[in-house]
């Protein structure tokens, strides 16, 4: 509905863009006069003129209705083109997100391999010391072993 209300009211400015199109409803009155009289006879568009005027007034019920089917066309073809462009935009904005989204897990990843690579180093020292302790008191509790006997 929204369509169709816009594209009646671009009628004025369809019409109204140029000379042409200010005075093209005359220029189709006059028209369809001549057509009335073609058809009906000059005699009879004279003594007939209110039936004429009608054909003049049809004339430019036609006219006004292609003119509201161009303005259809082009509102249709004006909305499309905006939606493609809004289209556009956003597939460039979730193209974007989801860069960000994978640098920012990236960045994510890489801090907790550095953290995990940490964590284990310390975790080798801890055993290679713990190891050493125990050899140490080992030794030492066969020194006091070998002494008592």
């Amino acid at each position: 509905m929204g369509l169709l209300l816009r594209a009646f009211l671009a009628i004025p400015k369809a019409l109204g863009s140029n000379w042409l199109g200010l005075v093209s409803p005359i220029i189709m009155t006059l028209i369809g006069e001549f057509i009335g009289g073609w058809w009906f006879g000059w005699n009879a568009m004279k003594e007939n003129w209110k039936k004429e005027i009608g054909v003049g007034i049809f004339a430019v019920g036609v006219f006004y209705f292609v003119v509201f089917l161009g303005c259809i066309f082009a509102t249709t073809y004006s909305d499309h083109m905006h939606l493609v462009a809004k289209n556009n935009e956003l597939r460039v904005r979730i193209m974007n997100a989801q860069d960000h989204e994978e640098t920012s897990l990236r960045l994510v990843k890489d801090d907790f391999i550095g953290r995990l690579s940490t964590l284990r180093e310390s975790c080798a020292k801890v055993e290679g010391a713990n190891g050493i302790l125990i050899k140490q008191t080992a030794d030492q509790q066969n020194t006091i072993n070998n002494c008592q006997t």
